[in-house]
């Protein structure tokens, strides 16, 4: 991958066209995509998902569900709450506050990043388009 530097000296990735930082923050959650989906799961159910519920929605393995859990609980990402269950207490997650601005924010990148690819592709197919003009002349 070669880089180059803008004037303001960040780090630009050829490939992508994007700064490192941005390709960062997308390695981040591409890396971690439960977690992402339990947001996104949870931010459609306000009330709250028993751990079962998220289970069945998103399937995969149920010690790397309660993993992520332990991570966006760390992060304050989401809350859990306890209610009566028949033994023992049901644990309920919500999406909190933070959660449902880091969803926004990450669309927010993702679109950023989206545009950026997309401008970088016209500013190819300009190119490619006068180069033919050019040759036809």
């Amino acid at each position: 991958m070669y880089e180059q530097m803008r004037s303001d000296s960040e780090v630009i990735d050829e490939d992508t066209g994007l700064n490192k930082e941005e390709d960062t923050k997308k390695e981040i959650w591409m890396s971690l995509p439960l977690p992402y989906y339990i947001l996104e799961a949870l931010r459609h159910n306000q009330e709250g998902l028993h751990f079962n519920a998220i289970f069945r929605n998103l399937g995969g393995s149920p010690n790397t569900l309660s993993e992520s859990l332990k991570y966006l609980l760390s992060k304050g990402l989401i809350s859990v709450r306890e209610e009566p269950g028949r033994n023992l207490p049901k644990r309920i997650y919500s999406i909190t506050e933070r959660g449902l601005e880091a969803i926004l924010e990450f669309y927010k990148e993702y679109t950023d990043i989206e545009k950026t690819k997309l401008n970088k592709i016209n500013e190819e197919m300009e190119k490619l388009a006068n180069m033919l003009q050019n040759r036809d002349k």
